[in-house]
């Protein structure tokens, strides 16, 4: 494999390769006297699988047009509309009348890191000896001297890239296995991309239908229904469900549900502490918090296992352009995982996972097939107002919930309480259908919700 990235500037146009087997560094340069060399590349990318950081949104279009023969300034034009236009690929590809080949057999990780990073950051959680951010501005002409200054971050970042590809091998190499699998190229993909290949690919050998993004009409607005197994004992919990069933969710401009203006400014104080609710999951609202697990005293983390994919199933919600066929695509899916977890087959398992918990990521993207915006209110909202319910309970029984997030609390009680807590949510999994696990900790010290130890 060859790692590549690009350097792009008015008069100066810089690509790198790192050989991953070798170590080795070559450059290609272009400048208004020095062409580039682009039959030399052209037979590389043939020759090599190559793989990089964000490369087919942005490097590979400025490949081919360097190979086409652009000079620096026609190359600087391309590089602006990706990065300042913030211009698709396929927009930019079209503009400026670009096709990447075919033969080109190339794998962008940039989907495949967990989160949506940048490169020097993955390069931290690595341990990376060396970071260095572009060390020239991009609008700059840059000088002899300078130019030797970027092929040295280049080769830099090309290493971050190597050793990102290592880290990631076990997710590349399921999605090698899934590609196989469903006849598709899935090493670039995300988590919800590849969700949304399975369950599609699924669902059309059962109907044999192709499906495509809904298209929603202007002023589209819908209320969350309630599951039926919603409860409240609390005067001021009753009121902000009474409230959630009785609004009218809408969409932006973008296709995006918008949160009800009375919900985004106003956290939900009870038991002592804030709760927000939101269109993703709801948070506690905890600022630099440490808690120890005294003598006599329990920390207990209480996950619900699979909470999303659960809740679809539990209320038996698809997408309307999907019919019901995708509840039954979506059961086989769980199942198949099941017994290939029992079974010990650990490809097919994570692979189905990958399916299962991912596909949750496209029901509120516009441009996917399973976009479905009431969809993804129903999930979310049961989510919340079910955790709301479990942290009503235990409070009610004298269990302080410490923290809260999406699809679990961290509780703070006395051992004295144990029996009462597996009661309270031994009877919250009976009312819900939800499955509880319990983690136990020493000490849980947060800067909030999201940046713990």
């Amino acid at each position: 494999m060859l790692i590549l990235d690009c350097e792009c500037y008015p008069n100066y146009f810089l690509l790198a390769f790192l050989e991953v087997s070798t170590g080795k560094v070559r450059h290609f340069e272009c400048t208004e006297a020095q062409p580039f060399d682009g039959k030399t590349v052209a037979a590389l990318m043939v020759k090599y699988q190559t793989g990089s950081f964000n490369g087919l949104s942005y490097d590979l279009p400025l490949i081919v047009a360097a190979i086409m023969g652009a000079k620096p300034a026609r190359l600087k034009s391309i590089s602006d509309a990706i990065i300042l236009r913030k211009q698709p690929a396929w927009r930019v590809m079209r503009d400026f009348e670009l096709s990447i080949p075919a033969k080109w057999d190339h794998i962008d990780i940039i989907e495949v890191a967990p989160g949506q990073s940048g490169l020097k950051i993955y390069g931290g959680r690595m341990h990376a000896p060396t970071l260095q951010d572009l060390p020239i501005e991009p609008d700059e002409h840059v000088t002899p001297e300078q130019m030797e200054q970027l092929k040295a971050y280049c080769a830099n970042d090309l290493h971050l890239t190597a050793a990102l590809f290592r880290t990631l091998r076990p997710q590349l190499d399921l999605r090698v296995s899934m590609s196989k699998q469903y006849g598709q190229d899935l090493r670039s993909k995300s988590d919800a991309q590849i969700a949304e290949t399975v369950i599609l690919s699924e669902l059309s050998k059962v109907t044999g239908t192709t499906y495509r993004a809904p298209q929603m009409p202007d002023g589209y607005s819908f209320s969350y229904k309630d599951p039926g197994f919603l409860e409240f004992q609390t005067p001021e919990l009753r009121a902000i469900h009474a409230r959630i069933l009785s609004e009218r969710f809408t969409l932006s401009a973008y296709g995006q549900v918008q949160m009800p203006q009375w919900l985004r400014d106003a956290p939900i104080e009870f038991g002592g502490a804030k709760y927000q609710l939101g269109i993703g999951g709801i948070h506690s609202c905890e600022k630099s918090q440490f808690v120890r697990a005294t003598d006599g005293w329990i920390i207990e983390d209480r996950d619900v296992a699979s909470y999303y994919p659960n809740i679809i199933l539990g209320q038996s919600l698809y997408p309307d352009q999907l019919g019901r066929e995708f509840i039954r695509v979506y059961q086989s899916i769980v199942n198949r995982r099941i017994v290939a977890k029992r079974e010990g087959d650990k490809v097919t398992a994570d692979s189905l996972k990958l399916s299962i918990n991912g596909s949750f990521g496209k029901l509120g993207s516009k441009y996917s097939a399973l976009y479905s915006p009431d969809l993804l209110i129903q999930v979310t909202v049961t989510g919340q107002l079910a955790l709301l319910m479990l942290i009503e309970r235990l409070h009610l029984a004298g269990v302080r919930c410490i923290s809260a997030n999406t699809d679990g609390v961290v509780l703070h009680y006395p051992e004295s309480l144990s029996a009462t807590v597996e009661s309270v949510c031994f009877d919250w999994s009976l009312s819900t259908s939800y499955t509880l696990e319990a983690t136990q900790y020493r000490a849980i010290g947060s800067r909030d919700v999201n940046n713990y130890v």
